[in-house]
């Protein structure tokens, strides 16, 4: 069995806990209690870290590849758009959909997948809840997701990234049940989804070797647009422009 910091954070926490039972380590196991709880939530919210277990956030070693990674679709207002941007420069990009939406426009997600895009997972519904589920829900919902892009596309899908990239004790093991591996993303503009504009005037500047760039084709305010596809084609720019090489996270 891999020692994970999550192993390692599980067995202080209990003999932290177990110091309880000593009046004289009391202070120790608080003090030691409430950095556990902040080491914790740092795992929940930095998929990054690898608190949970393995999670793939970038190219390791040297490479002139990067990987452009899309959450939240599809939309039938931005998606399409964005294929054809990415057509227009040859690059390859992977779709994390939510299967939900996926089913309420599934033309779009076959017509990326036939544009040669990798079609990924990201869960059911996107609902702010989600992290608190437990195995069989996480497994309810992920697998039912995996069902509705393979009946679209014809392939199963075996990436997986959970949404907001929230994790919890139970996401890494239910996704090896079902074959799947668990990715995260090394930059990304901070856009909300979409709804910070601002954060999109620097998204060029992720065109470096190696980084999972995470964007969203998504428009929670249409009214963005515009500013959002501007921007998207810079990246693009500046990733010919150092010769990097797009690629989809399964590569």
């Amino acid at each position: 069995m891999p020692i994970t910091p999550f192993r390692v954070w599980t067995i202080t926490f209990s003999l932290s806990c177990l110091a309880f039972v000593f009046p004289d380590l009391r202070a120790i196991a608080t003090a030691l209690l409430f950095v556990h709880g902040i080491v914790f939530t740092w795992g929940i919210f930095d998929i990054r870290s690898g608190f949970f277990g393995k999670v793939y956030c970038r190219a390791s070693g040297k490479t002139n590849t990067i990987a452009l990674t899309f959450d939240d679709g599809p939309d039938a207002l931005l998606t399409p758009e964005v294929v054809d941007m990415l057509a227009a420069f040859g690059f390859k990009a992977t779709f994390f959909v939510v299967g939900r939406r996926a089913l309420d426009s599934p033309e779009i997600v076959k017509r990326a997948f036939d544009a040669g895009h990798i079609i990924a997972s990201h869960d059911l519904t996107h609902a702010n809840t989600s992290n608190f589920r437990l195995p069989c829900g996480l497994f309810r919902d992920i697998s039912q997701s995996q069902r509705i892009i393979e009946r679209i596309i014809g392939k199963r899908p075996l990436l997986y990234r959970p949404p907001v990239g929230l994790m919890n004790p139970h996401v890494l093991g239910v996704v090896s049940r079902l074959n799947m591996t668990c990715v995260g993303w090394s930059a990304s503009a901070r856009d909300a989804g979409n709804r910070r504009t601002k954060k999109l005037y620097t998204l060029h500047t992720l065109a470096q070797p190696g980084n999972i760039i995470l964007l969203h084709d998504c428009l929670p305010k249409p009214e963005n647009k515009r500013v959002f596809l501007e921007h998207l084609e810079r990246l693009l720019i500046a990733i010919r422009k150092k010769g990097l090489r797009p690629i989809g996270v399964d590569e």
